[in-house]
C-alpha cells in the first residue's frame, strides 16, 4: 500500500489544547502507515522546538503580521505544499482549515479535510476575526472532505451553523498515560516550590487566561471555599496566568486570596504539576474535549469541572459537574471531594485513570487518524 501523505496547516503552535493534540498526533503517525509534515500559519509559539524536533517537514509563515507578510506566506505555503506534493490537506483549527481549503486551489489533487478543536458554547468570547471566520467558513463547506471533530458537542455546534453533518467524523483526544501517570514524588516537589508543607491540599486549573476558562470564576469559587476550608492554596498555571497579569492579580487581591493563590505562568512540566494536585478544576464557560481533564484521570487526580463540551462524558460517574458559571456550586464541589473518605478518594483516582487508558489512550487516537487517511476518496 502506498503510504499517504499528509500535510497539515495549522493556526499556530502555542501551547493550547489544540495545538498539543496536534504534536501528541504527528509523534505518533511518524513511522507508521502515513507520512507527514506540518506547515504553521504563525512563527513560534510554546510548541515551535517540540514541533521541529519531530523531524518531518516543517514550515514556520509568519503570516500573524498581516499585510505583505501575510501575501508571502501564502506563496511560502503553495511552494512548500508542491514541493511535499500532499494526498491531504489536513486543516487544523479556523484558520488552518481556511488555509488548507485555499491552498487546495493550487493542489488540485488534493483531498482537503479540516480539524474542529472546540465548540461554540461561549461565541461571545472569540476574537472578532475569529468569530466571522467561523461564520464564512460555511461557505466554504464544499471544500473539505471530511471534518474531523473532536467531540460530538462540537459537531453538533458547528452543523447548526451550516457546517455539514454528512462530513461528519469524530476522533476524540488521545491521552500518553505514561506520561500523565500518578506520581507522589510530584507532590513533595511543587509544594516544595511554593514554599508549601506536604500536607498542604492543592487545588489548581490548567489554562490558558481567556475569557473562556473563566479564570474569575474559579477565584470566586476558592473565596467562597476560604471560609470552610481556610488550609487550602490554590495553583493556576497557563499562558498568561502570572502576577504580571494586572486583571488576574487585582481579582487576586481583591478576593483576599494573594496568600493562597499561586499563578505559576505557563509551565513545561505539567504531568508533575498535575500529579500534585489534591483536586483538577475547569471552570470554562465552553469547551469541545478538554485534554486538561483527561491529563489529571491520567494522572489519578479526583476532578470537578463545568458542564462545557464532552466533560460530563468525561467524567459520568467519577467526577463532578457543575453549572457554569456557578461558583457557588463549584466551591461546594471542592469541598465535597476534599471531606470525601480517602478510599472513596483513591477508587475515584483509579476509575478516572482507567477510563482514560481503556478508552482514550494515545495509540486509539492516533490509529483513526491512520485509517482515516488510507481510506478510499469520497471526493470533495
Amino acid at each position: 500500500m502506498v503510504e499517504p501523505t499528509v500535510l497539515f496547516i495549522t493556526t499556530g503552535l502555542s501551547a493550547g489544547g489544540a495545538e498539543q493534540s496536534l504534536i501528541r498526533l504527528l509523534s505518533g503517525l511518524r513511522g507508521g502507515p502515513v507520512r507527514p509534515a506540518l506547515a504553521s500559519l504563525r512563527s513560534g509559539g510554546s510548541l515551535a522546538d517540540a514541533a521541529a524536533a519531530l523531524d518531518l517537514p516543517f514550515m514556520e509563515l509568519d503570516m500573524e503580521k498581516g499585510g505583505t507578510e501575510r501575501v508571502a506566506g501564502t506563496i511560502r505555503l503553495v511552494r512548500f505544499a508542491r514541493a511535499f506534493r500532499p494526498d491531504i490537506l489536513q486543516g487544523w483549527m479556523y484558520h488552518g482549515n481556511a488555509a488548507a481549503s485555499l491552498t487546495s486551489l493550487a493542489m488540485p489533487g488534493s483531498r482537503v479535510f479540516w480539524a474542529v478543536r472546540q465548540s461554540l458554547g461561549a461565541p461571545e468570547t472569540e476574537h472578532a476575526g475569529t468569530s466571522r471566520l467561523i461564520r464564512r467558513s460555511v461557505h466554504l463547506h464544499r471544500r473539505p472532505e471530511i471534518i474531523v471533530y473532536n467531540s460530538a458537542v462540537a459537531a453538533r455546534d458547528h452543523e447548526e451553523l451550516g457546517y455539514p453533518e454528512h462530513r461528519r467524523m469524530v476522533i476524540p483526544n488521545g491521552f500518553d498515560t505514561d506520561r500523565f501517570r500518578p506520581d507522589p514524588d510530584a507532590r513533595d516537589q511543587v509544594r516544595k516550590e511554593l514554599g508549601l508543607s506536604r500536607d498542604t491540599r492543592l487545588i489548581g486549573m490548567v489554562a490558558r487566561h481567556h475569557p473562556v476558562k473563566d479564570h474569575a470564576g474559579f477565584l470566586k469559587a476558592a473565596a467562597v471555599l476560604a471560609g470552610a476550608e481556610p488550609d487550602v492554596h490554590y495553583l493556576l498555571t497557563g499562558a498568561g496566568v502570572t502576577d504580571d497579569n494586572r486583571e488576574l492579580s487585582d481579582q487576586v487581591r481583591s478576593l483576599d486570596l494573594t496568600s493562597r493563590c499561586h499563578l505559576l505562568g505557563e509551565r513545561n512540566d505539567i504531568p508533575a504539576v498535575t500529579a500534585a494536585l489534591d483536586i483538577a478544576a475547569l471552570t470554562s464557560i465552553s469547551e469541545g474535549f478538554p485534554n486538561v481533564i483527561g491529563e489529571a484521570m491520567a494522572c489519578g487526580v479526583p476532578v470537578a469541572a463545568t458542564c462545557a463540551g464532552e466533560v460530563p462524558e468525561l467524567l459520568d460517574g467519577i467526577g463532578t459537574v457543575v453549572p457554569c458559571g456557578d461558583p457557588d456550586r463549584m466551591a461546594a464541589a471542592w469541598r465535597g471531594l476534599l471531606e470525601m473518605p480517602a478510599e472513596r478518594r483513591r477508587s475515584l483516582a483509579d476509575a478516572g485513570r482507567a477510563r482514560i487508558q481503556d478508552r482514550f489512550g494515545i495509540t486509539r487516537m492516533i490509529s483513526s487518524f491512520e485509517k482515516l487517511y488510507q481510506a478510499p476518496g469520497s471526493g470533495g
